[in-house]
């Protein structure tokens, strides 16, 4: 299997997540992505997820969701379990 990028949390591959400060970071799963900007906004606690995540993406534009379908996009690959640099 060949994938676009690679989650800095889980370190699986990923076709579709959040893009962080323009490439910087990717998370694959939205738990993920909340415990990340939970722990880097402490003061936004009040908040709820859907909240939070919407003042992260629109207000501050810290990350925003895509996917890659393009298969000149796919910069890993997935041999035997372990996920490569192709």
């Amino acid at each position: 299997m060949r994938y676009a990028r690679q989650c800095d949390v889980t370190k699986e591959g990923m076709n579709e997540g959040w893009v962080w400060s323009d490439g910087l970071h990717y998370t694959k799963y939205y738990d993920d992505t909340i415990k990340i900007l939970r722990t880097d906004h402490p003061t936004k606690k009040e908040l709820s997820d859907d909240e939070l995540m919407e003042w992260a993406v629109e207000e501050e534009d810290l990350l925003y969701y895509t996917d890659w379908e393009d298969e000149d996009d796919y910069i890993y690959e997935e041999i035997n379990g372990v996920i490569n640099e192709i």
